[in-house]
């Protein structure tokens, strides 16, 4: 008899959960979620005009800034 069913392994999960886990945030009373990063990212597109400038475009705002 042909068993079809579909077997799955077991692997490491990618991120580890101590990474990604707010459970000790929330309880010390500080943030639960990423909203600085997302701030940061949202400022950085700004300031370049879109969310993946090419290296060109990046160098010449960044030098244009600092002038």
């Amino acid at each position: 008899m042909c068993d079809n069913r579909m077997k799955f392994r077991r692997t490491a999960p990618i991120f580890q959960p101590a990474m990604w886990n707010v459970y000790d945030s929330a309880m010390a009373g500080r943030e639960r979620t990423n909203n600085v990063c997302e701030g940061w990212n949202n400022g950085y597109s700004k300031l370049f005009g879109h969310a993946n400038p090419s290296l060109w475009t990046g160098t010449n705002i960044l030098f244009i800034v600092h002038i």
